[in-house]
C-alpha cells in the first residue's frame, strides 16, 4: 500500500515540478516547448490514475444476491433477476473479473459476461451501491426448483456444518459449494460460523438438505 502511494506521489511530483517550469520560463523557447510540458502532465495524470484505479476496484467488498433470472440483454451485457426477497435487480456484467473473487467462488461461478437464461435460479457476486451495481460472476443454479429457508439459528454443529433454523426439524448442511454473503462480504459455507440467534436466509435444491445460498440478515 505504501508502495503504490509512493509511486502515485512520485508521478504526481514530476508533473507539477514539469508545469512550474513551463510557466516560469517565457522565451521562445520555452513557449515552442509547451505542448510537451503539458503532455508530460497530462501523462502523469493519466499514470497515476491507472495505478489507483485498479487498486480502488479492487477494495471494494463483493456481496451475492439470490433470485430467478426475469431479463438478459447480451448487446449491453445487463442482467435482471427478481431477488429471493421479491424485488428487481438489474446488474452491468463486468468481463474477466472474478479475477477479484476468492478462487473457491471462482471455482462455484462463471464469468458475468456468460449470462444465464432467463428462468434459471442463480446467485450474482457484485460490487456497488444501490444505484449501480456490477456483476462479477454467477453462479447458475439452473432452472429446477429450490426451497426458501428463512429464520433464526437455533444450533449450528460445527463438525458436520449442519445450521437448525428455529421450527425446522432437519438441519442444513454448509459445504464448500455454499455460497455465503455477510454484511462482510462474501465468503464460503465451510469458512462461515453462525451463532445461536442470527437470523439467515437458506436456499437449497427442493426436497436437499444442502444449503446452495446464505444470506446473513442485516
Amino acid at each position: 500500500m505504501n508502495i503504490l502511494f509512493f509511486l502515485v506521489g512520485i508521478c504526481a511530483t514530476f508533473g507539477l515540478i514539469a508545469l512550474i517550469i513551463g510557466i516560469r520560463h517565457e522565451n521562445e523557447e520555452q513557449r515552442r516547448s509547451r505542448n510537451h510540458t503539458r503532455l508530460l502532465c497530462s501523462f502523469s495524470s493519466i499514470l497515476a490514475l491507472a495505478i489507483l484505479c485498479p487498486h480502488a476496484l479492487a477494495q471494494q467488498v463483493v456481496h451475492a444476491m439470490g433470485g430467478t433470472v426475469t431479463a438478459i440483454d447480451a448487446k449491453a451485457l445487463t442482467l435482471t433477476i427478481q431477488s429471493d426477497q421479491g424485488y428487481t435487480t438489474r446488474f452491468q456484467a463486468l468481463p474477466k473479473a472474478n479475477a477479484m473473487l476468492d478462487k473457491q467462488i471462482v471455482a462455484l461461478s462463471s464469468p458475468a459476461d456468460q449470462l444465464a437464461k432467463v428462468g434459471d435460479h442463480v446467485v450474482v457476486l457484485y460490487i456497488g451501491d444501490n444505484t449501480v451495481l456490477s456483476a462479477l460472476a454467477i453462479e447458475n443454479l439452473g432452472p429446477a426448483p429450490t426451497a426458501q429457508h428463512d429464520g433464526t439459528v437455533a444450533g449450528f454443529d460445527r463438525h458436520s456444518h449442519g445450521v437448525t433454523l428455529k421450527g425446522e426439524p432437519n438441519a442444513l448442511t454448509l459445504s464448500e459449494k455454499t455460497v455465503v454473503d455477510t454484511p462482510d462480504g462474501v465468503t464460503t459455507g465451510l469458512k462461515y460460523k453462525p451463532s445461536k440467534g442470527d437470523h439467515i436466509q437458506i436456499k437449497s435444491a427442493q426436497g436437499a438438505q444442502e444449503a446452495l445460498f446464505l444470506s446473513v440478515a442485516t
